[in-house]
This record gives structure tokens, sequence and C-alpha cells, in this order.
């Protein structure tokens, strides 16, 4: 007896789910599937349908387009239908500072050290016109790159006095 209810306890353990359940289980995983697989490809779509670089495309171009209407207004409150295009100076504006002649304060009658100081209504608006830059310059490396790089070419002073000072801050 023995031997025939441990072999039916062997059966009962080895005995298959029925087909309902096994059906239920696998529809069950279709339907999880079928759900969660839909609403990561929404979000994968609504993603890729709002792409990043499209935003900051219409910003630019708001950008743009705000920048060219406000030098549009402030062209017709000048009065001016055609923007000027400005021409290069000469060599004598190489060095000019806006608001800092000494040569004009001195003969405006400034002095005690006042002559160093800035006096825009002494000085005399020039033609306006654009600096050259100088032979050698460079376009400056941007923050944070630039931020202890000075090239050469853009500053006025000789290689012996930059490295006497120590650092341009000093100056």
């Amino acid at each position: 007896m023995r031997s025939s209810g441990s072999s039916q306890y062997l059966v009962n353990l080895r005995r298959r789910p029925p087909l309902n359940w096994i059906l239920l289980c696998f529809i069950s995983v279709l339907a999880l599937i079928a759900v969660f697989g839909s609403s990561s490809s929404r979000t994968l779509d609504s993603v890729v349908s709002s792409s990043v670089p499209d935003f900051y495309n219409t910003y630019r171009r708001l950008k743009e387009q705000a920048r060219s209407d406000f030098l549009e207004v402030k062209s017709l409150s000048l009065g001016v239908t055609h923007p000027k295009e400005f021409e290069l100076c000469g060599k004598e504006r190489e060095n000019y500072v806006p608001c800092y002649n000494v040569s004009a304060s001195l003969t405006a009658g400034l002095h005690d050290a006042e002559e160093f100081d800035r006096h825009c209504e002494v000085s005399i608006v020039g033609s306006r016109c654009l600096v050259r830059p100088p032979k050698e310059y460079k376009i400056p490396l941007r923050w944070p790159a630039g931020r202890d790089v000075i090239w050469s070419g853009n500053v006025k002073i000789t290689k012996d006095q930059f490295l006497s000072s120590g650092s341009m801050t000093k100056r």
C-alpha cells in the first residue's frame, strides 16, 4: 500500500495545471505587454515629436525676429530709412576711448588731475567708424576656456612687460 500511495502522491505533484489557467496567464501577459508597450511607445513618440532642437530652433527664430523688429523700429524712430554702414577708421583713432580726451580736457580748463577723468560733455563727437583690429588679433576664447588665456597679438605690450608684471590683472 505504501508504494501505491507514494506513487499517487508523485503523480499529483507532476500533474499539469488546467488548460484554462495556462490560457489565462498567456492572455494576461499579452495584455500587460500591450498596455506597457503602447504607453512607452507613446512617450517615445511624444519625445521624438517634441524634440529639443525644434524648441531651440523656434526660440532662435523668435529671437532673430525680435532683433530685426527692434532694429527696424529703432531706424524708423531715428528717421533713417536704411541703416548706415560704418567705414573703417584711420590709424589716429586706433587708441581712441570715448569721453576720454586729455588734450580736449586741458583746453576746456580742467586741472588737478581732472583732465584724466572722463568728461563726455567736453569730447567732440566725431564721425563714427570701425576701428581695425591689430594685425595678429585673434578672437578671444569663450568663457570658461578663455578665462586664463590671453593672445599676445591682442595685447599692446611687449613680452618682457607682460612677464615682468606677473599677470594682466595687475596692470
